[in-house]
């Protein structure tokens, strides 16, 4: 037969085990329960121990050119601070998240390693992106006022025809003053934010709206609005690359302001001016001379404008991206 094995003991033993087991079921649920509440309540405490957040700073815009240049180029020690990221670049905020590390400051061994990879990467990205960028954006414009002004487009393509587009830049003054008139209306930054110490608030005297508050603020520098200045500039919201060449108004202008007057910086000023600024030069020279030369544009079939408006956005772009025929 078949071996059962039996219980032993009495019911009386059973019903006691029974009980002992409920119990130590009810005091593991007890101490879950008493941990989960040490746990809010600590960080209930660690939360009023926090250091609170820091005020909404107002930011206050400069848009006079003469003022830029005091702050910029003669005052540019003083000016070249920039605010805090978590104040004025949500796209960096955005990218480190909660970490605050860089390649300087992290530890070794192989888990610190993989983070400076992770952190090369991501640099490397972001100088890609604001050497791309912005790049793309100017020619985006740079083009759309061409097909908008055909007889700008034929006089460019004139030159450039007649040139080496690897050589883009040399000998053809036309082509470098559609770029410096693309640049001077549509900057890629439309502002350039600077957060200005107490000793250097007299400086912007007379260039704001309201009086400079007392300690460090913050200001924004508009480049759009100094590049469209109606005191500088004859009709300043007219493309006219004319404006740039020999006996033009802006004869003598560059891509980055001179020592004695900012008339237009696409580039920002003083010691903080865009290091890329050559580079972004020669790109967008480059490639609007290829698409000039190779190509006849015209705006679509159907339409005989186009839509100029911009979207207020980080980098200034097109609201309606450009949609043209060649």
């Amino acid at each position: 037969m078949p071996h059962v094995r039996r219980s032993c003991g009495s019911p009386q033993q059973h019903s006691h085990t029974h009980a002992a087991a409920s119990s130590s079921r009810s005091m593991d649920q007890l101490l879950l329960l008493l941990a989960l509440l040490l746990c809010g309540l600590l960080a209930v405490l660690r939360r009023g121990r926090a250091p609170p957040p820091p005020p909404s700073l107002v930011m206050h815009k400069i848009s006079d050119p003469a003022v830029a240049h005091r702050a910029l180029v003669e005052n540019a020690d003083a000016f070249s601070n920039r605010p805090p990221a978590r104040l004025h670049v949500a796209l960096a905020a955005r990218r480190r998240g909660q970490r605050n590390e860089n390649l300087n400051t992290l530890a070794h061994g192989p888990h610190w390693r993989a983070l400076r990879d992770e952190e090369m990467v991501r640099l490397i990205s972001e100088f890609l992106g604001a050497g791309t960028g912005t790049v793309v954006a100017s020619l985006e414009w740079a083009l759309a006022h061409l097909v908008d002004k055909p007889e700008v487009q034929e006089k460019l393509h004139v030159e450039v025809d007649d040139g080496e587009v690897s050589r883009a830049g040399a000998g053809m003054p036309y082509l470098h003053a559609v770029v410096l008139e693309t640049l001077r209306l549509h900057p890629p930054l439309p502002v350039i934010p600077r957060h200005v110490h107490t000793d250097a608030v007299g400086v912007l005297a007379g260039g704001m709206a309201v009086p400079p508050p007392v300690g460090d603020f913050y200001v924004n520098f508009s480049a759009g609005d100094i590049g469209r200045d109606s005191k500088i500039w004859s009709e300043p919201n007219e493309f006219r690359p004319e404006r740039f060449l020999t006996g033009g108004e802006g004869e003598g202008v560059g891509p980055l302001p001179g020592p004695k007057q900012i008339r237009m910086m696409p580039f920002g000023a003083g010691h903080r001016f865009c290091p890329g600024v050559g580079m972004a030069m020669v790109n967008m020279k480059c490639f609007l001379a290829a698409l000039v030369r190779e190509f006849e544009w015209a705006p679509p079939t159907g339409t005989d404008t186009v839509d100029l408006t911009e979207l207020d956005s980080f980098f200034k772009v097109m609201k309606k991206p450009l949609s043209a025929r060649a």
